[in-house]
């Protein structure tokens, strides 16, 4: 396989891969001091404000334990008892150590080390012209087969770990790469509040496609994108599809995160449930491995929890991967919670002394059999009921059944409501970002024979908009000038009327908040997006609970002489939900109008984003971007795009020739809404803008419009994603274009 984007004989520099965040961080000064003397023998602690072990309450616990046996003698043995008081006092102390209580990490870094055989701990000769050279010393080779190692890190379970390992590895607006439906808990509370571009990758019943995720790095890169750097996926029993991730298709992944230097996030939340046999041969702890057994070169952190083997109350889990890494997230998450409870910490390595190896086992065994059964009652009960209306896989691991309701356009949506009310619940499946917009739904196999679930298999950026979803919005339309106040409170004056229409989100034009008389003027009122001329749109998004698509910034540059002019869009709580910087800048000689160099004070941006909103999902661009067909295409087809964002400044002469014409050409040919806010009328001696701000749908028809079209106001429309939906169905451009592509591959820009 070609090794162009990354190299295999070369392990991960992780010096190199930090965030900015992560490079800042460090352990706190006191807490390094006293989980450096915690529990040293003779010292005598003044430094740390630990309370004493007389202070605590509790001086033993003791816990009963489930049996499933009805002998006596095997009840009365199900029991814990902790009262040993170093123990005692150790599960009521803060836990001072960064990779957890010492003895439950050994344990982990133990089955970790048993179950997946970790390619780190094994001598590895790197790929290097110096590694063949028979001239080089013995003391070369050695350097050269070194392994990599493992560490293992106690987490406050699975979510926080997730959150840990965003925080010093991403970059807020950075993309990933993730299954086409996921996990929506770490995709909507960690992801998308950095404000990260989720780049779905289309799934199979073995998990994602390889194919798939070559093909749409190849186009990144191919177009000059931003590649991604991290692969969020869940292999074992998939949140929420069931799929189970074979070793060949694992090895495929992990071929395909070498050639493009990926880092590999393992969620394996369902390892410990899989019963591919059924509930007659369940494997106990002869467990499927996971990437960890082939990480040679140590890109991989895998996540593990007890939250689905033991309990998730008692918020535990475990990072395990390079020691770089894992000593990073373990500071990360000691800094900000003091690592995970010391109560659980102790009594969950009690328990697992106590069971040893073969109670574990005892125990994984019949935690397998208990899912197994109602993975077959669930299967059973949809082969009687639902075979003729719907297809599914066989469910070998995990939680999760995943049906697919036969026929096109079929709306699941319904499903939760009226599962609820036979007070059965189910989860559609377009409620799983980043692929969102889809009629799908998703149940747990404990539910028995009553739950039914539904999907649609079309990955996010081809899939169709759920019928039956709406979304009333506002375009805006003003008169910029050089008074950044008088500015907001035109910007004011129009979010008060969408709201009082009862509108979600409110569309402005670039250069809402500033229009100078000269570009050195206009530079001189750049600020980042944190600064106070910002802040009074983020009050405002909270005052008005709209989200706000705040159409061209003067956002601080990255030299004294530049600004960026950054499309920010906030959601109602203020927070930014999405930033873009404008990549082509308007350097024109207008005929019988201005001359505009926008290059001599603006910087152009490097990278596309698109984001979910209550309005679809959004694909931000800036006024001149508008005549680049290959944006918007890349947003719509290759980002998920539904609703294409074209803020402007056209000028009077250049709006009048083109303005509607390529608006409306846009939403055509990339069957999207298109929403194109519009500055209008003189702003000073020197500029005019062309106005005419519109709301055109997926066929090209204009559905909203100013009645004025050079005054200052809204125009409301109603986005009607049914529309959407049948006009992508009607007209299947997407794949059609996919297989123009394919024909005239390497003709094609």
């Amino acid at each position: 396989m070609e090794e162009a984007h990354g190299d295999s004989s070369k392990f991960v520099d992780w010096e190199q891969r930090w965030s900015r965040e992560a490079r800042r961080k460090q352990m706190p000064t006191l807490q390094s001091i006293v989980s450096k003397y915690q529990g040293a023998p003779g010292i005598i602690g003044m430094h740390g404000g630990l309370p004493p072990a007389d202070a605590f309450p509790f001086s033993a616990f003791k816990c009963s334990l489930q049996s499933s046996s009805n002998d006596a003698a095997a009840a009365a043995a199900g029991s814990l008892s902790i009262s040993d008081p170093p123990l005692v006092s150790a599960a009521q102390q803060y836990n001072m150590h960064a990779k957890g209580y010492p003895p439950l990490q050994s344990w982990a870094r133990d089955i970790v080390c048993e179950l997946h055989q970790p390619a780190t701990l094994k001598s590895h000769p790197q790929n290097s012209s110096s590694s063949s050279n028979n001239t080089g010393t013995a003391q070369q080779q050695q350097q050269q087969q070194q392994p990599i190692g493992l560490d293992v890190a106690i987490t406050p379970g699975a979510s926080a770990a997730l959150d840990a390992i965003a925080r010093v590895l991403l970059n807020p607006g950075d993309a990933v790469l993730l299954e086409e439906f996921t996990y929506n808990h770490h995709a909507e509370a960690h992801l998308l509040p950095m404000g990260c571009e989720l780049l779905p990758v289309p799934m199979d019943s073995a998990g994602l496609l390889p194919a798939a995720l070559d093909a749409m790095l190849t186009q990144r890169s191919s177009a000059g994108l931003a590649l991604p750097r991290l692969l969020y996926c869940i292999p074992t029993g998939q949140n929420p599809t069931g799929a189970v991730m074979g070793p060949e298709r694992m090895r495929q992944v992990y071929e395909l995160a070498r050639k493009w230097d990926l880092i590999i996030l393992e969620d394996d939340a369902y390892f410990w449930l899989q019963y591919p046999q059924g509930p007659e041969a369940v494997p106990g702890l002869n467990l499927r491995p996971g990437f960890l057994s082939i990480d040679v070169d140590g890109r991989v952190i895998r996540v593990d929890t007890l939250a689905k083997l033991l309990g998730p109350g008692f918020r535990l889990g475990w990072v395990a991967g390079p020691p770089a890494l894992v000593n990073k997230v373990a500071l990360y998450i000691a800094a900000i919670s003091v690592g995970a409870s010391s109560l659980s910490q102790v009594m969950i390595h009690q328990l697992l002394l106590q069971w040893g190896r073969p109670g574990l086992e005892a125990y994984v065994v019949q935690l397998q059999q208990r899912y197994a059964r109602s993975a077959a009652a669930a299967e059973a009960a949809a082969a009687a009921r639902l075979a003729d209306i719907a297809e599914w896989q066989p469910i070998r691991a995990g939680m999760f059944m995943w049906v697919q309701i036969k026929g096109e356009g079929v709306d699941a949506s319904p499903l939760m409501e009226l599962g609820a009310a036979e007070k059965v619940m189910v989860v559609t499946g377009n409620l799983s970002p980043p692929a969102a917009r889809a009629s799908r739904c998703f149940c747990s196999a404990m539910s028995q024979s009553q739950g039914v679930s539904a999907s649609s298999p079309a990955a996010a950026a081809a899939a169709p908009s759920q019928p039956g979803r709406r979304s009333k919005v506002a375009v805006g339309q003003m008169t910029s000038v050089g008074d950044q106040l008088a500015n907001f409170n035109t910007c004011k004056q129009l979010a008060e009327q969408a709201a009082a229409a009862a509108c979600t989100m409110l569309f402005l034009p670039e250069c809402f908040s500033f229009i100078g008389a000269s570009q050195p003027e206009s530079l001189s009122k750049a600020e980042p997006l944190d600064g106070p001329a910002m802040a009074r749109y983020r009050q405002l998004a909270r005052d008005t609970g709209l989200w706000l698509s705040l159409g061209g910034f003067q956002e601080t540059g990255p030299d004294p002489e530049h600004l960026y002019n950054c499309h920010v869009v906030l959601d109602a709580s203020g927070a930014t939900a999405a930033a873009y910087r404008k990549v082509h800048l308007f350097d024109v000689d207008v005929p019988d109008g201005p001359v505009l160099m926008e290059s001599r004070t603006t910087a152009p941006g490097d990278k596309l984003v698109a984001c979910d909103s209550p309005a679809g999902r959004l694909g931000l661009s800036v006024c001149y971007d508008l005549r680049f067909p290959e944006v918007y295409q890349t947003l719509t087809w290759g980002m998920g795009a539904e609703v294409l964002l074209v803020p402007s400044a056209f000028t009077k002469v250049t709006g009048k020739a083109h303005w509607e014409v390529l608006l409306r050409a846009r939403a055509i040919e990339c069957q999207c809404f298109v929403i194109a806010a519009a500055q209008a009328g003189t702003h000073n001696e020197k500029r005019e803008s062309y106005g005419h701000a519109l709301i055109i749908d997926p066929w090209g028809e204009v559905i909203g419009r100013l009645d004025d079209p050079q005054g200052t106001g809204i125009a409301v429309a109603e986005l009607d994603f049914e529309l959407l939906s049948a006009v992508r169905t009607k007209m299947p451009i997407r794949e059609h274009r996919a297989k123009g592509r394919s024909q005239l591959a390497g003709q094609l820009p």
